[in-house]
């Protein structure tokens, strides 16, 4: 079964390989391009760039700004490509990824060139563990995309679905083989991060996130704070998270968990401890799903409160079923047996 598997996947390598000389251009950046910018609304391009901005350290209040802009205002029956598209980003943030699927299958159903739909759709599949849906959304980017943009997306997939071991090494292969852009490098590095540490190899996984190291990504930023904490480098996170976070004016609630749980395995000073204390006492009043995986990890390893712990793993699971929330809720679930 896995030499079929491992056979299925370098016979789609080298159709993409084939394709490549029919691409639709350059993938060079994942983001709303040219092509999609005719006869678009003026709001939906103010959005799109707030979306952009919304993904670096201290702007993802923007993602907020971004639904009160469009809700209301796009809809599966009167809305563009690019607006269903645009839309359907701000739901992914929000982990409304039911409600999302919608708007993208209605995107590229109007656009069936849409590399970004095609993208975004693959990765609200594997978040709720939809791996052949995802795959075929992978495949849709044969001949449209360049041959790195369609070979991470469907080795991504086919990772989750039985290929581990096998995708990660043919996408190391491509990565060697082929010429990246700086936002190819970075993805492919968090994939990359990303199947090494299911494979157990914590060591590779921290190799590809220091390799492509970048602080305007609120996301990688995250990633690769969680893999040296892990690894005992919590000293390193408190060095570098700390000026960051400092200098915001908006407070990053992923970063300042980053920083209370590298306090608290470091053993010395608790300011950054005490002042999770209280931003994540203000999303529990407010019931912040949108935030559910990073309560019940500051529940489970910074305050301690194993009951609370559960709720939100519970709830998170409820939203996002990818493996690293399943680890989350098994771990919140021993925790809440072992102190009951």
């Amino acid at each position: 079964m896995v030499l079929v598997v491992k056979i299925l996947i370098l016979f789609i390598i080298g159709l993409i390989l084939t394709y490549q000389v029919n691409a639709h251009g350059k993938h060079d950046d994942i983001k709303f391009d040219s092509a999609l910018n005719t006869g678009v609304d003026a709001l939906v391009e103010e959005v799109n760039k707030d979306l952009m901005r919304a993904k670096q350290p201290g702007f993802s209040y923007l993602y907020d700004s971004a639904h009160d802009s469009l809700e209301g205002k796009v809809s599966l029956e009167n809305g563009d490509a690019k607006a269903l598209l645009t839309w359907a980003r701000v739901l992914q943030h929000e982990h409304r990824f039911d409600v999302a699927k919608k708007y993208l299958n209605k995107s590229v159903l109007l656009d069936n060139k849409n590399i970004n739909a095609f993208l975004l759709l693959a990765r609200v599949h594997l978040a709720t563990r939809e791996y052949q849906l995802a795959k075929r959304a992978c495949l849709n980017l044969v001949g449209l995309s360049d041959v790195v943009t369609s070979s991470i997306c469907l080795l991504e997939a086919a990772s989750y679905d039985g290929a581990l071991d096998s995708s990660y090494k043919q996408l190391q292969r491509i990565v060697a083989q082929q010429a990246l852009s700086d936002v190819q490098s970075q993805w492919a590095a968090l994939v990359l991060a990303d199947m090494a540490y299911r494979l157990f190899l914590a060591a590779e996984s921290e190799m590809w996130l220091d390799k492509h190291f970048t602080k305007d990504d609120t996301h990688y930023l995250i990633e690769w704070a969680d893999i040296k904490i892990e690894l005992g480098k919590a000293q390193l996170v408190l060095d570098v998270l700390a000026p960051i976070v400092k200098k915001l004016k908006h407070t990053e609630d992923g970063l300042l968990l980053r920083l209370a749980l590298a306090e608290k395995r470091f053993g010395q000073e608790k300011y950054w401890q005490l002042t999770a204390d209280k931003r994540f006492a203000h999303l529990e009043d407010r019931q912040d799903v949108h935030h559910a995986g990073d309560m019940a990890r500051y529940y489970l390893y910074v305050s301690a409160n194993t009951e609370r712990a559960l709720y939100w793993a519970e709830l998170n699971w409820q939203q996002v079923q990818e493996p690293k929330d399943r680890v989350l809720l098994e771990r919140a679930q021993r925790e809440y047996k072992r102190t009951d």
